[in-house]
Protein backbone atom coordinates (compact mmCIF):
# COMPACT_ATOMS: atom_id res chain seq x y z
CA UNK A 1 0.00 0.00 0.00
CA UNK A 2 1.35 3.42 -0.89
CA UNK A 3 1.80 5.97 1.87
CA UNK A 4 -0.61 8.90 1.56
CA UNK A 5 1.97 11.36 2.87
CA UNK A 6 4.51 10.06 0.37
CA UNK A 7 2.18 10.72 -2.55
CA UNK A 8 1.24 14.21 -1.42
CA UNK A 9 4.80 15.36 -0.75
CA UNK A 10 6.73 13.47 -3.43
CA UNK A 11 4.40 13.23 -6.45
CA UNK A 12 5.42 11.78 -9.78
CA UNK A 13 4.28 12.46 -13.31
CA UNK A 14 1.78 10.14 -14.94
CA UNK A 15 3.31 7.20 -16.81
CA UNK A 16 1.78 8.27 -20.11
CA UNK A 17 3.46 11.65 -19.80
CA UNK A 18 6.89 10.18 -19.29
CA UNK A 19 9.70 11.57 -17.16
CA UNK A 20 11.04 15.06 -17.75
CA UNK A 21 14.77 14.58 -18.27
CA UNK A 22 16.81 17.80 -18.46
CA UNK A 23 13.60 19.80 -18.36
CA UNK A 24 13.17 23.45 -19.17
CA UNK A 25 11.75 25.85 -16.59
CA UNK A 26 10.33 29.32 -16.88
CA UNK A 27 11.49 31.53 -14.01
CA UNK A 28 9.03 34.23 -12.99
CA UNK A 29 8.69 36.49 -10.01
CA UNK A 30 5.35 36.00 -8.28
CA UNK A 31 3.73 39.38 -7.68
CA UNK A 32 3.20 39.94 -3.96
CA UNK A 33 1.21 42.77 -2.43
CA UNK A 34 0.70 41.15 0.98
CA UNK A 35 2.50 43.14 3.72
CA UNK A 36 2.73 39.94 5.77
CA UNK A 37 5.41 38.60 3.43
CA UNK A 38 7.01 41.80 2.21
CA UNK A 39 8.64 42.33 5.61
CA UNK A 40 9.37 38.61 6.10
CA UNK A 41 12.88 37.12 5.84
CA UNK A 42 12.46 33.40 5.18
CA UNK A 43 14.93 31.04 6.92
CA UNK A 44 13.44 27.59 6.21
CA UNK A 45 10.36 26.05 4.57
CA UNK A 46 8.45 22.77 4.52
CA UNK A 47 5.27 21.42 2.94
CA UNK A 48 2.29 20.31 5.04
CA UNK A 49 -0.29 18.93 2.61
CA UNK A 50 -1.00 21.86 0.23
CA UNK A 51 0.40 24.62 2.45
CA UNK A 52 4.00 25.81 2.67
CA UNK A 53 5.11 26.69 6.20
CA UNK A 54 7.84 29.35 6.28
CA UNK A 55 9.89 30.11 9.37
CA UNK A 56 11.93 33.30 9.60
CA UNK A 57 12.13 36.89 10.77
CA UNK A 58 9.28 39.37 10.44
CA UNK A 59 10.44 43.02 10.30
CA UNK A 60 7.71 45.40 11.50
CA UNK A 61 8.50 49.11 12.12
CA UNK A 62 12.21 48.34 12.19
CA UNK A 63 11.84 45.66 14.87
CA UNK A 64 12.75 42.06 13.99
CA UNK A 65 10.65 39.27 15.47
CA UNK A 66 10.58 35.54 14.76
CA UNK A 67 7.41 34.37 13.03
CA UNK A 68 5.81 31.45 11.23
CA UNK A 69 4.03 32.29 7.98
CA UNK A 70 1.94 30.04 5.73
CA UNK A 71 1.85 30.26 1.94
CA UNK A 72 -1.02 28.94 -0.14
CA UNK A 73 0.83 28.50 -3.41
CA UNK A 74 -2.36 27.76 -5.35
CA UNK A 75 -3.88 31.14 -4.55
CA UNK A 76 -0.61 32.95 -3.88
CA UNK A 77 -1.71 34.10 -0.41
CA UNK A 78 0.37 34.50 2.73
CA UNK A 79 -1.05 34.35 6.24
CA UNK A 80 -0.02 34.14 9.87
CA UNK A 81 -1.48 30.99 11.48
CA UNK A 82 -4.40 31.84 13.74
CA UNK A 83 -4.39 35.56 12.95
CA UNK A 84 -8.11 35.56 12.01
CA UNK A 85 -9.37 32.91 14.42
CA UNK A 86 -9.90 32.50 18.13
CA UNK A 87 -7.00 30.05 18.24
CA UNK A 88 -3.85 32.04 18.93
CA UNK A 89 -0.36 30.63 18.60
CA UNK A 90 1.42 30.45 21.93
CA UNK A 91 4.90 31.79 22.44
CA UNK A 92 7.38 29.87 20.33
CA UNK A 93 11.13 29.72 19.77
CA UNK A 94 13.23 32.86 20.22
CA UNK A 95 15.23 34.26 17.32
CA UNK A 96 16.39 31.11 15.55
CA UNK A 97 18.52 32.15 12.58
CA UNK A 98 19.97 29.39 10.38
CA UNK A 99 17.70 26.77 11.96
CA UNK A 100 15.92 23.90 10.20
CA UNK A 101 12.21 23.16 9.85
CA UNK A 102 10.69 19.83 8.75
CA UNK A 103 7.33 18.08 8.85
CA UNK A 104 6.97 15.20 11.31
CA UNK A 105 4.33 12.73 12.46
CA UNK A 106 5.22 12.00 16.08
CA UNK A 107 3.54 9.15 17.93
CA UNK A 108 2.05 11.56 20.46
CA UNK A 109 1.42 15.27 20.79
CA UNK A 110 -0.17 16.11 17.43
CA UNK A 111 -3.78 17.19 17.22
CA UNK A 112 -4.05 15.34 13.91
CA UNK A 113 -1.99 12.21 13.30
CA UNK A 114 -2.41 12.67 9.54
CA UNK A 115 -1.27 16.31 9.48
CA UNK A 116 1.43 15.94 12.13
CA UNK A 117 3.55 18.87 13.29
CA UNK A 118 6.19 21.24 12.00
CA UNK A 119 9.46 20.83 13.94
CA UNK A 120 12.29 23.36 14.27
CA UNK A 121 15.71 22.44 15.61
CA UNK A 122 18.84 24.40 16.54
CA UNK A 123 19.82 27.77 15.17
CA UNK A 124 21.36 30.81 16.75
CA UNK A 125 19.59 33.23 19.07
CA UNK A 126 22.33 35.83 18.50
CA UNK A 127 25.89 35.88 17.15
CA UNK A 128 27.23 34.31 20.36
CA UNK A 129 24.41 32.00 21.43
CA UNK A 130 23.41 28.76 19.70
CA UNK A 131 20.68 26.38 20.82
CA UNK A 132 19.83 22.68 20.70
CA UNK A 133 16.14 23.08 21.51
CA UNK A 134 13.32 21.36 19.65
CA UNK A 135 9.98 23.05 19.01
CA UNK A 136 6.79 21.63 17.50
CA UNK A 137 4.14 23.77 15.84
CA UNK A 138 0.75 22.09 15.51
CA UNK A 139 -1.05 23.42 12.38
CA UNK A 140 -4.41 22.16 13.68
CA UNK A 141 -4.15 23.28 17.31
CA UNK A 142 -2.23 26.42 16.20
CA UNK A 143 0.26 26.37 19.06
CA UNK A 144 3.96 25.96 19.79
CA UNK A 145 5.26 23.34 22.22
CA UNK A 146 8.85 22.77 23.25
CA UNK A 147 9.88 19.12 22.84
CA UNK A 148 11.72 17.48 25.72
CA UNK A 149 13.55 14.85 23.70
CA UNK A 150 14.87 11.72 25.33
CA UNK A 151 18.13 9.91 24.69
CA UNK A 152 21.56 9.97 26.25
CA UNK A 153 23.34 11.14 23.09
CA UNK A 154 21.85 14.09 21.30
CA UNK A 155 23.14 16.86 19.03
CA UNK A 156 24.93 19.79 20.62
CA UNK A 157 23.79 23.40 20.13
CA UNK A 158 24.49 24.32 16.51
CA UNK A 159 23.63 26.47 13.55
CA UNK A 160 23.91 26.12 9.78
CA UNK A 161 23.12 22.40 9.96
CA UNK A 162 20.87 20.42 7.60
CA UNK A 163 17.76 18.38 8.40
CA UNK A 164 15.09 16.38 6.62
CA UNK A 165 12.36 13.87 7.46
CA UNK A 166 11.85 10.33 6.32
CA UNK A 167 9.35 9.64 3.57
CA UNK A 168 6.66 8.69 6.10
CA UNK A 169 7.54 11.70 8.29
CA UNK A 170 8.16 9.52 11.39
CA UNK A 171 11.86 10.33 11.70
CA UNK A 172 13.94 13.50 11.44
CA UNK A 173 17.63 13.43 10.45
CA UNK A 174 20.13 16.16 11.42
CA UNK A 175 23.64 16.40 10.01
CA UNK A 176 26.61 18.69 10.73
CA UNK A 177 26.49 22.40 11.42
CA UNK A 178 28.58 24.91 13.34
CA UNK A 179 28.94 24.26 17.08
CA UNK A 180 29.35 26.76 19.93
CA UNK A 181 33.13 26.83 19.44
CA UNK A 182 32.77 27.85 15.80
CA UNK A 183 33.83 24.43 14.48
CA UNK A 184 32.00 22.43 11.82
CA UNK A 185 30.53 19.07 12.95
CA UNK A 186 30.41 15.78 11.05
CA UNK A 187 27.90 13.94 13.26
CA UNK A 188 24.43 12.79 12.28
CA UNK A 189 21.43 12.15 14.55
CA UNK A 190 17.94 10.70 14.23
CA UNK A 191 14.88 11.92 16.12
CA UNK A 192 12.40 9.04 16.31
CA UNK A 193 8.61 9.27 16.34
CA UNK A 194 8.77 8.88 20.15
CA UNK A 195 10.92 12.03 20.39
CA UNK A 196 14.12 10.16 21.21
CA UNK A 197 17.54 11.20 19.89
CA UNK A 198 19.85 8.49 18.52
CA UNK A 199 23.15 8.70 16.64
CA UNK A 200 22.87 7.59 13.02
CA UNK A 201 24.16 4.03 12.81
CA UNK A 202 27.09 3.36 10.48
CA UNK A 203 28.22 -0.13 9.56
CA UNK A 204 31.73 -1.03 8.48
CA UNK A 205 34.86 1.08 8.45
CA UNK A 206 33.84 3.39 5.60
CA UNK A 207 34.22 7.04 6.48
CA UNK A 208 31.32 9.45 6.20
CA UNK A 209 31.16 12.99 4.83
CA UNK A 210 33.65 15.54 6.21
CA UNK A 211 32.46 18.14 8.69
CA UNK A 212 30.52 20.93 7.03
CA UNK A 213 28.04 23.77 7.43
CA UNK A 214 25.38 25.40 5.19
CA UNK A 215 24.83 22.18 3.22
CA UNK A 216 21.57 20.36 2.36
CA UNK A 217 20.12 17.01 3.38
CA UNK A 218 17.16 15.34 1.64
CA UNK A 219 15.50 11.95 1.78
CA UNK A 220 14.14 9.99 -1.20
CA UNK A 221 14.13 6.80 -3.20
CA UNK A 222 14.23 5.63 -6.80
CA UNK A 223 11.12 4.72 -8.76
CA UNK A 224 11.86 0.98 -8.69
CA UNK A 225 12.99 0.67 -5.08
CA UNK A 226 11.43 1.24 -1.67
CA UNK A 227 14.81 1.70 0.07
CA UNK A 228 15.09 5.21 1.47
CA UNK A 229 18.32 7.12 1.13
CA UNK A 230 19.73 10.35 2.53
CA UNK A 231 21.38 12.69 0.03
CA UNK A 232 23.88 15.26 1.36
CA UNK A 233 25.19 17.92 -1.01
CA UNK A 234 27.53 20.92 -0.89
CA UNK A 235 28.35 23.13 2.03
CA UNK A 236 31.61 24.35 3.47
CA UNK A 237 33.91 23.27 6.28
CA UNK A 238 34.10 26.84 7.61
CA UNK A 239 30.82 28.45 6.52
CA UNK A 240 32.55 30.70 3.98
CA UNK A 241 34.53 30.44 0.75
CA UNK A 242 33.25 28.82 -2.45
CA UNK A 243 31.82 25.73 -0.75
CA UNK A 244 31.86 22.25 -2.28
CA UNK A 245 29.87 20.17 -4.76
CA UNK A 246 30.42 16.66 -3.42
CA UNK A 247 27.42 14.35 -3.11
CA UNK A 248 27.11 11.73 -0.37
CA UNK A 249 24.37 9.08 -0.13
CA UNK A 250 23.44 7.15 3.01
CA UNK A 251 21.46 3.93 2.58
CA UNK A 252 19.12 3.58 5.57
CA UNK A 253 19.04 -0.20 5.15
CA UNK A 254 22.77 -0.78 4.67
CA UNK A 255 23.58 1.94 7.23
CA UNK A 256 26.57 3.19 5.29
CA UNK A 257 27.73 6.41 3.61
CA UNK A 258 29.29 6.52 0.15
CA UNK A 259 30.55 9.42 -1.91
CA UNK A 260 29.10 9.61 -5.44
CA UNK A 261 32.02 10.00 -7.80
CA UNK A 262 30.80 8.03 -10.83
CA UNK A 263 27.71 10.06 -11.71
CA UNK A 264 27.33 11.06 -15.33
CA UNK A 265 26.69 14.63 -16.33
CA UNK A 266 28.25 17.79 -14.96
CA UNK A 267 27.57 18.42 -11.24
CA UNK A 268 26.52 21.89 -10.06
CA UNK A 269 29.14 24.50 -9.18
CA UNK A 270 30.61 24.44 -5.70
CA UNK A 271 28.24 26.22 -3.36
CA UNK A 272 26.84 26.68 0.12
CA UNK A 273 23.65 28.16 1.60
CA UNK A 274 21.69 26.63 -1.29
CA UNK A 275 18.29 24.91 -1.24
CA UNK A 276 17.42 21.30 -2.00
CA UNK A 277 14.19 19.33 -2.40
CA UNK A 278 13.39 15.77 -3.42
CA UNK A 279 10.50 15.19 -5.82
CA UNK A 280 9.70 12.96 -8.79
CA UNK A 281 12.48 10.58 -7.67
CA UNK A 282 15.03 13.34 -8.16
CA UNK A 283 16.93 15.74 -5.97
CA UNK A 284 16.70 19.37 -7.06
CA UNK A 285 19.46 21.87 -6.19
CA UNK A 286 18.63 25.56 -6.40
CA UNK A 287 20.59 28.77 -5.82
CA UNK A 288 23.24 29.23 -3.15
CA UNK A 289 26.45 31.20 -2.84
CA UNK A 290 29.85 30.53 -4.37
CA UNK A 291 33.04 32.51 -4.83
CA UNK A 292 35.01 33.48 -7.91
CA UNK A 293 38.39 35.17 -8.05
CA UNK A 294 37.22 38.50 -6.66
CA UNK A 295 33.94 38.20 -4.79
CA UNK A 296 31.02 36.08 -3.66
CA UNK A 297 28.43 35.24 -6.31
CA UNK A 298 24.73 34.58 -5.70
CA UNK A 299 23.59 31.67 -7.86
CA UNK A 300 20.14 31.53 -9.51
CA UNK A 301 20.45 28.20 -11.32
CA UNK A 302 18.61 24.87 -11.03
CA UNK A 303 20.12 21.38 -11.23
CA UNK A 304 18.71 17.89 -10.82
CA UNK A 305 20.11 14.53 -9.81
CA UNK A 306 18.37 11.34 -10.88
CA UNK A 307 18.99 8.80 -8.13
CA UNK A 308 18.14 5.78 -10.30
CA UNK A 309 20.16 6.85 -13.34
CA UNK A 310 22.98 8.26 -11.18
CA UNK A 311 23.05 11.29 -13.40
CA UNK A 312 23.39 15.06 -12.94
CA UNK A 313 21.59 17.40 -15.33
CA UNK A 314 21.33 21.18 -15.57
CA UNK A 315 17.90 22.67 -16.12
CA UNK A 316 17.34 25.25 -18.80
CA UNK A 317 15.89 28.27 -17.00
CA UNK A 318 14.38 31.09 -19.06
CA UNK A 319 13.57 34.37 -17.38
CA UNK A 320 10.07 35.78 -17.39
CA UNK A 321 10.72 39.03 -15.59
CA UNK A 322 9.14 42.04 -17.35
CA UNK A 323 11.42 44.95 -18.14
CA UNK A 324 14.38 43.31 -16.43
CA UNK A 325 17.42 41.49 -17.69
CA UNK A 326 18.13 39.54 -14.52
CA UNK A 327 16.77 38.64 -11.11
CA UNK A 328 17.50 41.35 -8.53
CA UNK A 329 17.30 39.14 -5.43
CA UNK A 330 18.94 35.95 -4.27
CA UNK A 331 17.45 32.47 -4.03
CA UNK A 332 16.64 31.19 -0.55
CA UNK A 333 14.74 28.12 0.70
CA UNK A 334 12.80 26.15 -1.93
CA UNK A 335 10.10 23.48 -2.17
CA UNK A 336 8.53 21.56 -5.04
CA UNK A 337 4.80 21.92 -5.65
CA UNK A 338 3.07 18.52 -5.34
CA UNK A 339 0.45 19.40 -7.94
CA UNK A 340 2.21 21.52 -10.57
CA UNK A 341 5.80 20.19 -10.26
CA UNK A 342 6.89 23.83 -10.01
CA UNK A 343 9.85 24.79 -7.87
CA UNK A 344 8.79 27.53 -5.44
CA UNK A 345 11.76 29.62 -4.31
CA UNK A 346 11.57 32.17 -1.50
CA UNK A 347 13.92 34.97 -2.47
CA UNK A 348 15.71 37.65 -0.53
CA UNK A 349 15.94 41.17 -1.92
CA UNK A 350 17.49 44.29 -0.42
CA UNK A 351 14.17 46.07 0.18
CA UNK A 352 11.64 43.26 0.62
CA UNK A 353 11.10 39.54 0.27
CA UNK A 354 9.81 37.96 -2.89
CA UNK A 355 8.74 34.62 -4.35
CA UNK A 356 10.00 33.02 -7.55
CA UNK A 357 8.30 30.21 -9.44
CA UNK A 358 10.27 27.84 -11.65
CA UNK A 359 7.50 26.32 -13.75
CA UNK A 360 8.25 23.38 -16.07
CA UNK A 361 7.43 24.21 -19.66
CA UNK A 362 5.98 20.70 -20.17
CA UNK A 363 3.08 20.42 -17.74
CA UNK A 364 0.00 18.27 -17.36
CA UNK A 365 -3.33 20.01 -16.82
CA UNK A 366 -7.05 19.34 -17.06
CA UNK A 367 -10.07 21.48 -17.86
CA UNK A 368 -11.38 20.76 -14.39
CA UNK A 369 -8.32 22.30 -12.79
CA UNK A 370 -8.61 25.31 -15.06
CA UNK A 371 -12.26 25.77 -14.12
CA UNK A 372 -11.39 25.45 -10.43
CA UNK A 373 -8.70 28.06 -10.78
CA UNK A 374 -11.11 30.28 -12.75
CA UNK A 375 -13.77 30.05 -10.01
CA UNK A 376 -11.12 30.74 -7.40
CA UNK A 377 -10.00 33.82 -9.35
CA UNK A 378 -13.62 35.02 -9.60
CA UNK A 379 -14.06 34.63 -5.85
CA UNK A 380 -10.90 36.61 -5.26
CA UNK A 381 -12.09 39.36 -7.63
CA UNK A 382 -15.38 39.54 -5.72
CA UNK A 383 -13.49 39.83 -2.47
CA UNK A 384 -11.32 42.57 -3.95
CA UNK A 385 -14.42 44.44 -5.21
CA UNK A 386 -16.05 44.16 -1.80
CA UNK A 387 -12.87 45.39 -0.19
CA UNK A 388 -12.79 48.29 -2.66
CA UNK A 389 -16.34 49.33 -1.79
CA UNK A 390 -15.51 49.18 1.88
CA UNK A 391 -12.39 51.23 1.20
CA UNK A 392 -14.47 53.88 -0.63
CA UNK A 393 -16.86 54.11 2.31
CA UNK A 394 -13.94 54.43 4.67
CA UNK A 395 -12.47 57.10 2.37
CA UNK A 396 -15.68 59.15 2.66
CA UNK A 397 -15.53 58.89 6.44
CA UNK A 398 -11.90 59.88 6.36
CA UNK A 399 -12.76 62.89 4.14
CA UNK A 400 -15.35 64.07 6.69
CA UNK A 401 -12.87 63.60 9.48
CA UNK A 402 -10.25 65.52 7.50
CA UNK A 403 -12.70 68.43 7.02
CA UNK A 404 -13.35 68.57 10.76
CA UNK A 405 -9.66 68.44 11.43
CA UNK A 406 -9.15 71.30 8.93
CA UNK A 407 -11.69 73.45 10.80
CA UNK A 408 -10.00 72.69 14.07
CA UNK A 409 -6.67 73.61 12.55
CA UNK A 410 -8.04 76.98 11.38
CA UNK A 411 -9.38 77.72 14.88
CA UNK A 412 -6.06 76.70 16.28
CA UNK A 413 -4.33 79.12 13.88
CA UNK A 414 -6.59 81.99 15.05
CA UNK A 415 -5.89 81.18 18.67
CA UNK A 416 -2.22 80.98 17.85
CA UNK A 417 -2.32 84.48 16.30
CA UNK A 418 -3.97 85.86 19.46
CA UNK A 419 -1.40 84.18 21.61
CA UNK A 420 1.32 85.63 19.37
CA UNK A 421 -0.02 89.18 19.91
CA UNK A 422 -0.12 88.68 23.66
CA UNK A 423 3.36 87.31 23.51
CA UNK A 424 4.60 90.40 21.64
CA UNK A 425 2.98 92.65 24.30
CA UNK A 426 4.61 90.59 27.01
CA UNK A 427 7.94 90.97 25.23
CA UNK A 428 7.55 94.78 25.11
CA UNK A 429 6.63 94.92 28.79
CA UNK A 430 9.53 92.68 29.57
CA UNK A 431 11.85 95.01 27.64
CA UNK A 432 10.65 98.01 29.67
CA UNK A 433 11.03 96.07 32.88
CA UNK A 434 14.54 95.06 31.88
CA UNK A 435 15.42 98.71 31.19
CA UNK A 436 14.15 99.80 34.62
CA UNK A 437 15.99 96.93 36.13
CA UNK A 438 19.22 98.11 34.50
CA UNK A 439 18.71 101.62 35.88
CA UNK A 440 17.99 100.28 39.35
CA UNK A 441 21.05 98.10 39.08
CA UNK A 442 23.23 101.13 38.15
CA UNK A 443 21.83 103.09 41.13
CA UNK A 444 22.45 100.19 43.45
CA UNK A 445 26.02 99.89 42.18
CA UNK A 446 26.55 103.64 42.75
CA UNK A 447 25.19 103.47 46.29
CA UNK A 448 27.21 100.39 46.90
CA UNK A 449 30.37 102.26 45.94
CA UNK A 450 29.41 105.11 48.36
CA UNK A 451 28.72 102.65 51.10
CA UNK A 452 32.06 101.00 50.45
CA UNK A 453 33.84 104.36 50.87
CA UNK A 454 31.92 105.02 54.12
CA UNK A 455 32.86 101.60 55.39
CA UNK A 456 36.51 102.30 54.55
CA UNK A 457 36.44 105.63 56.45
CA UNK A 458 34.69 103.97 59.36
CA UNK A 459 37.39 101.32 59.46
CA UNK A 460 40.06 104.06 59.54
CA UNK A 461 38.15 105.92 62.33
CA UNK A 462 37.90 102.66 64.25
CA UNK A 463 41.65 102.28 63.95
CA UNK A 464 42.14 105.82 65.30
CA UNK A 465 39.76 105.15 68.20
CA UNK A 466 41.69 102.02 68.98
CA UNK A 467 44.97 103.93 68.95
CA UNK A 468 43.42 106.64 71.15
CA UNK A 469 42.08 104.06 73.53
CA UNK A 470 45.54 102.61 73.89
CA UNK A 471 47.03 106.10 74.64
CA UNK A 472 44.39 107.09 77.27
CA UNK A 473 46.34 105.58 80.25
CA UNK A 474 49.48 107.55 79.28
CA UNK A 475 47.42 110.71 78.93
CA UNK A 476 45.85 110.16 82.33
CA UNK A 477 49.29 109.68 83.89
CA UNK A 478 50.55 112.82 82.23
CA UNK A 479 47.45 114.73 83.38
CA UNK A 480 47.99 113.50 86.96
CA UNK A 481 51.60 114.69 86.80
CA UNK A 482 50.56 118.10 85.46
CA UNK A 483 47.87 118.44 88.17
CA UNK A 484 50.49 117.82 90.87
CA UNK A 485 52.82 120.44 89.41
CA UNK A 486 50.05 123.04 89.15
CA UNK A 487 49.02 122.51 92.75
CA UNK A 488 52.62 123.01 93.92
CA UNK A 489 52.99 126.12 91.80
CA UNK A 490 49.67 127.43 93.12
CA UNK A 491 50.76 126.71 96.64
CA UNK A 492 54.08 128.46 96.06
CA UNK A 493 52.28 131.44 94.63
CA UNK A 494 49.99 131.47 97.64
CA UNK A 495 52.93 131.27 100.03
CA UNK A 496 54.71 134.03 98.16
CA UNK A 497 51.63 136.20 98.29
CA UNK A 498 51.27 135.52 102.01
CA UNK A 499 54.89 136.37 102.56
CA UNK A 500 54.51 139.55 100.61
CA UNK A 501 51.41 140.43 102.56
CA UNK A 502 53.26 139.88 105.81
CA UNK A 503 56.08 142.09 104.74
CA UNK A 504 53.59 144.71 103.76
CA UNK A 505 51.93 144.60 107.08
CA UNK A 506 55.27 145.00 108.81
CA UNK A 507 56.01 147.99 106.75
CA UNK A 508 52.69 149.48 107.44
CA UNK A 509 53.34 149.17 111.13
CA UNK A 510 56.62 150.97 111.02
CA UNK A 511 55.11 153.78 109.02
CA UNK A 512 52.45 154.46 111.54
CA UNK A 513 55.13 154.95 114.04
CA UNK A 514 56.98 157.55 111.91
CA UNK A 515 54.21 159.76 110.90
CA UNK A 516 51.64 160.26 108.35
CA UNK A 517 53.74 161.89 105.58
CA UNK A 518 56.49 159.56 105.84
CA UNK A 519 53.96 156.80 105.90
CA UNK A 520 52.37 158.09 102.75
CA UNK A 521 55.63 158.60 100.97
CA UNK A 522 56.73 155.15 102.01
CA UNK A 523 53.48 153.76 100.91
CA UNK A 524 53.77 155.54 97.62
CA UNK A 525 57.31 154.39 97.27
CA UNK A 526 56.30 150.84 98.03
CA UNK A 527 53.54 151.09 95.62
CA UNK A 528 55.93 152.24 93.00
Amino acid sequence: MKDAGLEESYPVLKEEAGPLFSPSFALAEVFQHDSTFKSFHCEAVTFVQDIVYCYGTNRIDGVADQALVTYDYRRGLFAIPGANSKKKSKAGPEGLANCTIVRRRPANGAASAEVGVVTTFGGEIDSKTKTDKLWNFDPVAIKWDQVKAKGGTKPSPRTGHAACSSLDFTRMFVYGGLNENGQAESDCFVLTETDEWKPLSTAGAAEGPPARVHHTLTCGRSAKSSREKLLLFGGSSSGSGSGSNDLWIYDLKEEAWREVRDASGAPPRCRLKHAAAFADYRMWICGGVTRDWLRHVDLTDLHGYDIAANCWFACDVSLRVPRRQSITGTFGPAVVSPATQSVIVFGRCEEQSTVYCLAPLCTIGTITKVEEENHSAQDEIKEIFSSLQLALANTAKIGSSVSKVHQRVERAHAELDEVTKKLDACKAELSRTEKKGEEARAEILKRTDTLSEAITQLEKLSERFATLEKSIPDILRKLDAKVDKLEVAELNRALEATKQLGNLNQRNGRGRNRGGSTSESSSGSDLD
